[in-house]
């Protein structure tokens, strides 16, 4: 599982320097929502449910999108540049003057998906959401419901045309789609849990939908719109998770579960660390090449492990 994070946060660094032409890494925040439902049903007793998970759960999530919502609304995304060349202070205040705008403009899009910078948050927005959905209809049994819910969300994306899936770099994108795609996620990794299964089964199941989000990539055609994050990403996540459960033990478990407390970490500050790759090579932006790639994930990484060592910033970290 550990492996599985650290595989889907280098994949959402890769998204977030790429044009979006390629939908292959769209697994990553699927995956992170399917281990947080194959998490919480450790949680769930038939008998009784406690809601006492749910609060933990939803506070870490939204302690985090608060704290860095509020730095990406003072931050400048070209602050590297500002800091070389001055014109910080100006670049603070425009910043924040675009945050508020967006706020007044629309409240729920800031809420859901966080402030015009910092659109990569709508998953710590999103995830307590969609697990307070599971906890509620399952202490109503209403757990049909939940699955008619979770399919239904599913139908929407793939009915989605493009411009409804990415919005401009001052919006964001994904504003109103993150409960579309953590709901579904999070009941099948839910819903997993409960199953029970182990061993090669598993293997089998990971395998078969990896295989099934891979093969439109492959084959050359579109089962969504581009742009969307939606049926293809939740089966390679997904299976992904279930095909990661079946092993028994992996080389280098203890590296990975030291990569893997950082993974909430990275999520929230490689995009702050992103203008570096810029200022250094500004036509990385949107076509990088490997070195970039590979820059930008190294150094997000050691940033993140340096700042953890201090309690101080431990806390706003890690979920």
């Amino acid at each position: 599982m550990e492996l599985g994070r650290v595989i889907a946060i280098v994949a959402v660094i890769h998204v977030h320097l790429s044009s979006h032409e390629s939908r292959l890494f769209y697994f990553a925040v699927p995956y992170f929502l399917a281990l947080s439902g194959y998490f919480l049903a450790n949680h769930l007793n038939p008998e009784h449910i406690s809601l006492y998970p749910l609060k933990g759960f939803a506070a870490k999530h939204w302690r985090l999108f608060i704290f860095w919502a509020l730095f990406y609304s003072l931050l400048p995304p070209d602050w590297p540049m500002l800091i070389l060349h001055g014109g910080l202070t100006t670049g603070i205040f425009a910043t924040f003057a675009g945050s508020l705008n967006k706020l007044f403009v629309n409240p729920i899009n800031w809420f859901l998906d966080g402030p015009p910078h910092g659109f990569h948050l709508w998953y710590l927005a999103n995830a307590p959401i969609a697990a307070g959905m599971v906890f509620l209809f399952l202490k109503f049994n209403l757990r049909w419901l939940l699955r008619t819910i979770a399919f239904a969300s599913i139908v929407i994306l793939l009915s989605l045309k493009s411009s409804q899936c990415v919005g401009t770099m001052e919006w964001a994108s994904n504003a109103k789609l993150g409960l579309l795609l953590a709901i579904p996620s999070l009941v099948a990794g839910w819903e997993f849990q409960l199953l029970g299964w182990a061993g090669r089964r598993n293997m089998i199941i990971g395998a078969l939908l990896i295989s099934a989000g891979l093969l439109p990539e492959l084959l050359g055609f579109e089962i969504v719109a581009k742009g969307c994050t939606s049926l293809e990403g939740i089966l390679i996540g997904v299976g992904l998770l279930i095909f990661l459960l079946a092993w028994p033990k992996l080389l280098g478990g203890k590296l990975w579960v030291a990569l893997g407390k950082l993974t909430a970490g990275v999520y929230v500050l490689h995009i702050a660390l992103r203008p570096i790759l810029f200022s250094l090579a500004p036509k990385i932006e949107w076509f990088p090449n490997s070195l970039g790639f590979v820059f930008l994930a190294f150094l997000t990484f050691i940033v993140v492990y340096v700042l953890s060592r201090f309690l101080i910033f431990r806390k706003w970290l890690s979920a």
